[in-house]
């Protein structure tokens, strides 16, 4: 250590920011299971062929048996591609984030065992 003693007013702020961040660790694996569970609700929009599968939007764009305005084939064309991609972004991004909690209770649990090491 710095051999600096902190104030009080540090240690308390610090003892605070503390225990707000372990109830946040404390809440988040309920908060990633709700998300979890609704990205694979997202995902069993699979039964929806048009809505995910661009080959077969494709497909029945060739075969007339969807519209052909103009503006109704661009969207039905590049709507399963944008929806495919925004569900991977949001696996991805629920995956850094359970990366991200875990590191932090990693790191929490270091400050808290050199806390506890330090003499009063």
């Amino acid at each position: 250590m710095s051999g600096r003693a902190a104030g009080p007013a540090l240690v308390e702020r610090g003892r605070h920011w503390l225990d707000s961040h372990r109830r946040l660790l404390r809440r988040w694996p309920l908060a990633g299971s709700v998300c979890l569970v609704g990205l694979v609700g997202l995902a069993l929009w699979w039964r929806t062929p048009l809505l995910v599968g661009p080959w077969l939007v494709a497909e029945r764009l060739r075969v007339y048996s969807l519209d052909h305005s103009s503006s109704l084939v661009l969207m039905a064309a590049r709507l399963p591609v944008v929806v495919l991609v925004l569900l991977s972004v949001m696996l991805v991004v629920l995956l850094f984030v359970t990366v991200a909690v875990a590191n932090e209770r990693r790191l929490l649990r270091m400050v808290e065992w050199l806390d506890a090491r330090e003499p009063r």
